[in-house]
């Protein structure tokens, strides 16, 4: 009966999350987001590079990353060059990473309330529904990342070689899919500090998971090293990444004393609820696609909830430890770069497996001076870690939302969106001029001339003597 309610919700969070998947890209689809990438993009220099595969063109040596261009080009040929398709096969693939995240939770001897709890709280998850439609590399990523750990436990538990070679090959994939891997997948070596642990591992598992690592990204250095001379997974995008990240400097003592500068910075954009965008908004996407309002866990939720499974983790539990140091290894290779929302989403998954067991801390512990401690404990993480979004939001993303909305015709939606914009102090009178414009010209005078008026209203209230443009007129 257990194993059937496991298989059951495998299958039913499998399905919950590519039908939330689906259906924010189609209604996103419908106000034309979702289409070709934007120039200067990462989407769509991995996307062009992707497309010149599929012509027979080897792309350029700065392609950021060898397996996710390699992955754009499968996808090409899956859906014959239909963006539409490509983005909704990389919804449902992604849509395996639930299901992966109980299946690692049992790994490490959760219980399946708890795993059940990890699996669900990813789920509704915003930022990962929306980026796995983003042909971004971040959501695959995450679910590299997740099979990853789950193959290191169950190769360490079933003390199995091929279970370390699987592991292996997916370590590997992440590091293909983004350099910063390179240390984070050999973190786990650290836990060899406690006894029991060495007791168990055995070193031909290290030797098996090592030469899957150096197979998968064997052919990537051997292409770049005969081509490029350059023995790297991507000739010069370390130095790149440096240099773009840290311009003021010169030299490496100076770009040392940068990093060690911005350290507090980034740390705090790491574990903001704020979700910092630098090319996909999720809070523009939010405003457009009002089913994504049902996604409603923020991120430092689950960062709370995780921080709690640690405070009261039992001596021997080590498959939590192993979970944390993960965690941990990624942070620290992510700090020295600008933290944007999206470099933090591979590391959701595992977030989401302590998030479930802090959560079960929460509501099984046997004594309520303990229970309440730990709500205080998660409560006081997530007010010192929250910030409203609308403090940081960029004007200028808020007028983009409000003219998307007016271009598909939405008139009801945009003035209620323009509403808002007042409630948060963020100036609408030009965005309105627009709607009465598109109003007028959709033939609804009445009520184009209902809203001029109330802005002449305002106007005169506010004592701006600025004339108000035309709005027949591109304001």
């Amino acid at each position: 009966m257990k194993r059937h309610f496991s298989t059951v919700f495998i299958i039913m969070t499998f399905i919950f999350s590519a039908t939330a998947a689906i259906s924010i890209l189609i209604y996103g689809n419908s106000y034309g987001l979702f289409s070709v990438p934007h120039e200067g993009t990462d989407q769509l220099t991995m996307l062009k590079a992707a497309v010149a595969l599929y012509h027979g063109n080897i792309p350029e040596k700065n392609f950021y990353s060898p397996l996710y261009i390699f992955y754009l080009y499968l996808l090409v040929l899956a859906s014959s060059g239909k963006l539409f398709v490509m983005t909704m096969l990389q919804g449902i693939m992604c849509a395996l990473i639930p299901p992966v995240i109980y299946k690692l939770c049992r790994a490490i001897r959760m219980n399946r309330r708890s795993s059940a709890l990890s699996a669900l709280l990813y789920c509704f998850y915003g930022p990962a529904s929306l980026l796995s439609l983003a042909l971004l590399r971040a959501v695959p990523l995450s679910l590299c990342f997740a099979l990853t750990a789950l193959f290191i436990v169950r190769g360490f538990t079933g003390r199995s070689s091929v279970k370390y070679f699987i592991a292996g090959v997916f370590a590997g994939m992440c590091m293909l899919g983004r350099e910063n891997f390179i240390p984070v997948v050999y973190a786990p070596l650290a836990l060899l500090i406690f006894k029991d642990i060495r007791h168990y591992f055995r070193w031909k598992h290290l030797a098996w998971y090592s030469v899957a690592v150096l197979l998968t990204i064997a052919p990537a250095i051997t292409y770049n090293t005969i081509l490029y001379s350059s023995p790297s997974i991507v000739p010069g995008h370390l130095d790149n990444i440096f240099t773009d990240h840290h311009r003021e400097a010169r030299g490496l003592s100076e770009m040392v004393t940068s990093v060690i500068r911005k350290l507090p910075i980034q740390f705090n954009r790491f574990v903001s609820s704020y979700e910092l965008d630098n090319s996909v908004s999720f809070y523009a996407h939010r405003d457009i696609i009002p089913f994504m309002n049902i996604l409603f866990i923020p991120y430092n939720a689950l960062l709370a909830l995780a921080v709690v499974a640690l405070i009261w983790i039992k001596k021997l539990n080590r498959g939590r430890l192993f979970i944390a140091v993960l965690i941990a290894a990624y942070i620290v290779s992510m700090l020295p770069f600008d933290v944007y929302y999206r470099y933090r989403i591979p590391l959701v998954p595992l977030l989401a497996v302590l998030a479930g067991a802090g959560f079960e801390c929460i509501i099984s512990g046997k004594k309520l001076l303990t229970r309440l401690m730990t709500i205080l404990v998660a409560l006081l993480i997530f007010c010192m870690t929250w910030t409203a979004p609308g403090k940081l939001r960029r004007h200028n993303e808020r007028y983009a939302v409000a003219d998307i909305l007016i271009n598909n015709k939405a008139f009801d939606r945009a003035e209620k969106y323009m509403d808002e914009l007042d409630r948060d102090g963020v100036p609408s009178r030009t965005p309105r001029l627009r709607l009465v414009r598109a109003l007028v010209l959709n033939g609804q005078f009445e009520k184009a001339d209902a809203i001029y008026k109330d802005l002449i209203l305002k106007k005169t209230q506010s004592q701006d003597n600025e004339p108000l443009p035309d709005p027949l007129q591109n304001p």
